[in-house]
């Protein structure tokens, strides 16, 4: 025999953070338990020993050492399972020396861990120790190099006091009361790694620690903190199980990420995707467990099984990740008991010969606890056609009553209601025609599909899915030549061109668009114009989504806006029209619900048409210095100075105006100029503008909120007047910079040449202008290069989000324009629109 050099490592700290109890530990102290600092050491147990088969290769001498609980046997390498060996220790205790116990080969595997992971048994529990003697025999082979003796001295806390005199508190079977971790000492700080989580759970595996059972209600945290430690050192992201039970019957919760969540523990080598793992503290090799204990399994496999719909007497199949531990190869499909024990997955006798014979008693329990659940269900795909069936299925558990709800929050509510009974064990099958009552197929949109059902022992846990019908496929547009030339400004009354929701119209699908006949309605003529505008209004989005406007036939990449899903946007577009008198809405993701109102028009053949001249930025009207927060019902009259970027007002007939809300204490709208058709849409705390060509009448306008108060700014950045020459003249958009726009440096940005087709002799320049996901919330501007910025807003944007804004900008010198961004860095965009001259 062969000994091998044995000392002592460095200690390793590990300080668990003790946050205050829940509900369940009410006996915690007014300031609860403090921080604990378990700590590990960890001896040398030889490198490369080899030995006669079956003979000790490492017998270390009785050491004396510092007060631990918990030992366990670490070597490198992740797959290295040590089969080959038998490896046991013995304690001294009040110094008395006992028997020799046996350390399991540890068949979990923390995948979730990247680096530095070590192989190991699994950790012991032996009780408060002053001494540890180790042995390893060797089966075959060689020993593995580095082996490492961990003892783990888990420290005191408050809790375990504490915990002492707690009882498993009564709660209903659906959700058991579980201890926390704070309340047993986890130090969240010493995460190794953040938690992998998982789309859902489809069977949960049982285990025991296999330490000793002789212990104490109030040496329960102390025993979780020595496994969370030991499990850290192995280079482990956390505790392997995700929930553990002692013998009283209380429930722990182990791998931290949320119980409520699908969270990927280490307590089963090969199987721990969409596993649960719950352990029972204690060696039940030896010794039966108790009933408390089993009834808290069963507790917990109810409650967690029923948040996934699984049958606790049911089957699932996984599919095994290997790993030297696993009975399975990688990548081969296996079906389990949906409640299993661990040696069903892997070489282990866990969790021991007896509480595996509980096995189907738990099973019972569990069933019993989840009264009226849906089991197995399936559900339709993420998207459907439109018109398409959509059918959700699940098995009953017992005999109930059940009902389909089809609703749709943005068209209409509850659209179905399908109801039915099945019998114990029997399929309901629920199939929703996706028609309307009066048989007209349901509109593009989200749908969402909730089955219910219910019996006299209680009500099940819906099964819910959210399904996006689509509107049908679009066919390219063939390419035209659009409206081109210089024009003169016409207003017209505010007029609804188009609206989804109206007569045969349907929400605008992803990759799909709107055609807008604009020419010969609403006042505008049928020939003579070379560009329009418009006010757009999105509502509805399914998802984040970008528009884009174009001429129809000149199908255009260059967004206008960005709107989030399910948020109503407005924003004012400027463009050429198509060779057949339209023009086209195209919508990139989702299904979004679309508005478009008609406010003026650009033309080269009305002798009266009003001349546009681009002004800097004047701040005509704000509320918070004129008359407070507008509110419904009060419109309010904002007279224009004397004159507006050097036009005398009595000559102006209409204003390029920036109009923002400002902080509104909830939902509204803001109009505007006359007529009813809104401006701009606003949420509760929200600033944001929308640009908008408003009528003057006698040197004033009107403006008007309908919902919550706000506060309102108006900024004028144009005018149309008969003072002086300029015609406005729509280009292909083109993307000019692309850039990020820094806290209050501002940035030169040169618009004419060749690149925007903007000659040198133009007096101001219509953009897009996008800014992208600011660092803080923010107002951009825009003015000529060479000149002082004015506090006129060009577009207001909210931390994190991406907005677009048209903004009219006079040209300075060198032909260039100046960006400035007030607060935070942001990403900023420029689309070149048009120009005036």
């Amino acid at each position: 025999m062969r000994k091998a050099p044995v000392f002592l490592l460095s200690c390793l700290t590990v300080a668990p953070l003790l946050t205050g109890l829940t509900a369940a530990s009410s006996a915690a102290t007014a300031d609860g338990p403090r921080v604990v600092e378990p700590s590990i050491v960890k001896i040398d147990l030889g490198r490369g020993i080899s030995s006669a088969a079956g003979k000790p290769a490492i017998l270390t001498r009785q050491l004396s050492t510092d007060d631990f609980q918990t030992v366990g046997v670490t070597w490198p390498g992740r797959d290295v399972t040590a089969e080959n060996l038998r490896i046991s220790v013995r304690t001294l205790q009040s110094g008395v020396w006992g028997g020799w116990q046996a350390l399991h080969n540890d068949v979990g595997d923390d995948a979730v861990a990247k680096q530095n992971v070590r192989g190991g048994t699994d950790p012991l529990y032996v009780g408060p120790s002053e001494g540890v003697q180790a042995r390893i025999e060797v089966a075959s082979g060689e020993l593995p190099s580095d082996l490492k003796l961990e003892l783990v001295d888990p420290g005191t806390s408050a809790y375990d006091a504490i915990a002492a005199t707690s009882t498993y508190g009564a709660a209903q079977a659906a959700e058991p009361t579980i201890l926390r971790r704070a309340q047993w000492g986890a130090d969240e700080s010493k995460l190794n790694c953040p938690p992998e989580l998982t789309s859902t759970i489809k069977a949960g595996v049982l285990h025991h620690t296999a330490g000793s059972n002789r212990y104490s209600a109030s040496q329960v945290p102390s025993i979780l903190r020595g496994d969370y430690a030991y499990h850290l050192s192995r280079g482990w992201c956390d505790i392997g199980y995700n929930v553990l039970v002692d013998k009283f019957g209380r429930i722990w919760e182990g791998r931290g990420g949320g119980l409520e969540r699908a969270v990927t523990g280490a307590h089963a080598g090969g199987f721990n995707t969409n596993t649960f793992g719950v352990s029972m503290i204690g060696n039940y090799d030896t010794a039966r467990p108790s009933a408390a204990a089993v009834n808290a399994v069963a507790k917990v496999f109810a409650w967690k099984l029923q948040q996934y719909h699984r049958d606790p007497k049911g089957k699932a199949t996984l599919v095994s990740a290997g790993g030297g531990t696993s009975r399975y190869a990688s990548g081969k499909s296996v079906t389990f008991p949906v409640i299993m024990g661990h040696r069903n997955t892997g070489h282990t006798a866990c969790p021991g010969k007896y509480l595996y014979s509980y096995m189907d008693e738990i099973r019972s329990k569990a069933t019993k606890l989840m009264q009226a659940a849906l089991v197995n269900p399936s559900t339709p795909k993420s998207t459907a056609p439109r018109g398409s069936a959509l059918t959700v299925t699940a098995r009953a558990l017992r005999a109930q009553s059940w009902q389909l709800d089809v609703t749709a929050p943005c068209n209409g509510g509850r659209v179905a209601r399908l109801s039915g009974k099945a019998a114990a064990g029997k399929e309901i099958r629920a199939t929703w025609n996706g028609r309307l009552a009066d048989g007209t197929p349901a509109r593009p949109g989200n749908y969402t599909l909730t089955l219910t059902s219910s019996s006299s022992a209680g009500k099940a846990r819906p099964v819910t899915k959210t399904v996006l019908v689509l509107p049908p496929k679009q066919a390219a547009q063939p390419m035209t030549e659009p409206s081109n030339g210089a024009g003169g400004y016409v207003p017209v009354t505010p007029a609804r061109l188009y609206d989804s929701r109206a007569g045969l119209n349907i929400g605008v699908g992803p990759n799909g668009y709107a055609r807008i006949p604009v020419l010969g309605r609403a006042g505008v003529p049928v020939s003579g114009v070379t560009s329009v505008v418009l006010n757009l209004t999105a509502s509805c989005a399914t998802a984040e989504t970008t528009l884009t406007a174009y001429p129809t036939g000149r199908p255009s990449a260059r967004p206008v806006a960005t709107v989030p899903a399910g948020v109503t946007r407005s924003v004012l577009v400027t463009t050429r029209v198509g060779a057949d008198g339209s023009i086209s809405v195209g919508n990139a993701q989702g299904v979004t619900e679309l508005d478009a109102d008609i406010v003026g028009y650009y033309t080269d053949e009305v002798p009266e048409a009003g001349q546009v001249q681009a002004v800097e930025g004047t701040r005509v009207f704000d509320s918070r210095a004129e008359g407070g927060l507008l509110t419904e019902s009060q419109p309010r009259t904002v007279v224009l100075p004397a004159t507006v970027g050097g036009v005398d007002s009595s000559t102006v007939s209409a204003v390029l105006v920036d109009v923002s809300a400002i902080g509104p204490s909830g939902a509204g709208t803001l109009t505007a100029g006359p007529g009813d058709l809104p401006t701009l849409y606003y949420r509760k705390g929200e600033t944001i503008d929308n640009l908008a060509i408003v009528p003057v009448v006698n040197g004033q306008l009107l403006l008007r909120n309908s919902g919550s108060p706000t506060n309102a700014v108006l900024d004028v950045r144009g005018v149309i007047t008969s003072q002086v020459a300029g015609q406005f003249t729509a280009v292909k958009p083109v993307l000019l910079t692309s850039a990020t726009l820094k806290h209050q440096t501002p940035k030169k940005v040169t618009v004419t040449g060749s690149q925007t087709a903007v000659p040198s002799t133009a007096s101001g320049v219509l953009i897009s202008l996008t800014a992208d996901k600011p660092a803080s919330s923010t107002a951009l501007g825009a003015y000529p290069w060479g000149r002082s910025a004015t506090n006129a807003a060009a577009l207001r944007v909210a931390k994190g989000a991406t907005r677009s804004n048209q903004v009219l900008v006079p040209i300075g010198t060198a032909g260039a324009i100046t960006l400035f961004n007030n607060a935070g860095n942001t990403g900023v965009r420029v689309d070149v629109l048009g120009y005036v001259r």
